[in-house]
């Protein structure tokens, strides 16, 4: 089809959903709608508004319910500023949990799941000339991860490769809860190794899993050995000068940690640390958020990763709304004799009630003066960070803006 004729089709390109758009744009290239659709990212809003005032196209947000706040800004902006009576379409982890409520917000069409399905069952639709107005589509689940593939010509970032979706546990807290997990296989691996190869892309690669040592395991706490270490092997061999696994995007749960798996990330990779998912280290939050695991894991784990020679990165959240100061004191009480003991360093976040978890719309329990100077002094000591200071804010702009959206009829 003629350039001139095709419809645009406007990606908004984001921190936080840098590594989304290639997949999504390589799904539109593998069923060749990118034939009747001119494919763009607008990386600021005054680049997506001004590729929207030339035509009526369609403009697709991803986000997470943290950048609510900055998404339904940008929207109430765009409405007044675009003319062209163009087509606000939502996906991602916010629109999955709450699609009604992302309607709310101004969208015409949000899709809850899997973009690479939810994505061309949109089109077709759109295609067909059907009402959109206040449509959701709920996409089917993606069978395998070979299905996707996070590389496109339309955009040059070539970001880590997703190779498990779904966790086996059901922490309340998070949106990966619940789903049965499927993983990429070595094969659509390799051959994603082989275009970074291809293109010269070898002097980093990494890798997005909820689990990392339950890359490939059919039940949980079972980690299929065999297959971490022929990713890793086999990533490695293609060259790749810095190979990191078992850290953000691939953190580890404390349960799953072994010497071999340990000795593996040793052997193939180039990290330093291991992050470790612990979340709080009081065993009653850990109970009541489901977490499947006790301190007493948490502290075995942290202690084979310092024996192994990496310096433990654990991530703790505070302000939990079952959360009691008793909690709190015991949880940094026990990240300081982390530090001390096993030179842990801790990432301290603060709680975000994410959509569709039981959590969402539940306030965070406040921190205390007592807590807040504890935390402050751990990170002049080098015990922790202070993430959860920009954590704390985001709650509190996500609060407010929610209960404006309520306040004006837009969240019912």
């Amino acid at each position: 089809m003629d350039s001139a004729k095709k419809i645009p089709f406007i990606f908004r390109v984001t921190r936080s959903n840098r590594f989304t758009i290639p997949v999504l744009l390589h799904t539109l290239e593998k069923d060749r709608w990118d034939k009747v659709f001119d494919l763009k990212t607008a990386d600021t809003f005054r680049d997506l508004v001004r590729a929207a005032e030339e035509k009526r196209a369609l403009i697709a947000y991803s986000f997470m319910t943290p950048h609510l706040p900055d998404v339904w800004r940008e929207i109430r902006r765009l409405k007044k500023t675009c003319k062209t009576g163009s087509l606000l379409i939502a996906g991602g982890p916010h629109p999955t949990g709450d699609p009604d409520g992302t309607l709310e917000m101004g969208f015409d069409a949000a899709i809850s799941g899997d973009g690479e399905t939810g994505l061309p069952l949109f089109i077709r639709t759109f295609l067909d000339g059907t009402d959109l107005h206040r449509r959701i589509f709920s996409a089917p689940n993606l069978s395998s991860l070979d299905e996707s593939f996070p590389i496109s010509r339309y955009d040059s970032l070539v970001p880590p490769l997703e190779i498990t979706r779904g966790c086996f546990y059901g922490c309340s807290f998070c949106q990966t809860r619940g789903r049965k997990p499927v993983h990429r296989s070595l094969e659509s691996i390799e051959r994603f190794l082989d275009e970074l190869a291809r293109k010269g892309f070898l002097f980093r690669a990494g890798f997005i899993c909820p689990s990392g040592f339950e890359y490939g395991s059919e039940k949980a706490g079972a980690p299929s050995n065999g297959k971490i270490e022929a990713l890793l092997s086999s990533s490695k061999s293609r060259g790749i000068r810095f190979l990191e696994y078992a850290i953000f995007p691939s953190e580890v749960r404390p349960n799953t940690v072994s010497h071999d798996l340990l000795k593996c990330v040793r052997k193939y990779c180039s990290n330093k640390k291991i992050t470790l998912g612990a979340q709080s280290a009081s065993d009653r939050i850990l109970k009541e958020e489901k977490r499947g695991h006790t301190f007493e894991a948490i502290e075995r784990a942290a202690a084979l990763i310092h024996e192994h020679g990496f310096r433990p990165q654990i991530d703790f959240i505070m302000g939990f709304p079952e959360e009691t100061e008793a909690d709190r004191m015991e949880t940094l009480r026990r990240m300081k004799h982390l530090g001390l003991r096993y030179r842990a360093w801790n990432q301290v976040h603060y709680f975000l009630p994410l959509a569709g978890t039981p959590q969402y719309r539940r306030s965070p329990s406040p921190l205390s003066d007592r807590t807040i100077r504890i935390l402050d002094g751990y990170a002049q000591n080098g015990y922790a960070n202070n993430w959860w200071r920009q954590g704390l804010e985001t709650a509190q702009r996500l609060a407010r803006i929610q209960k404006e959206l309520l306040e004006s009829g837009s969240i019912r």
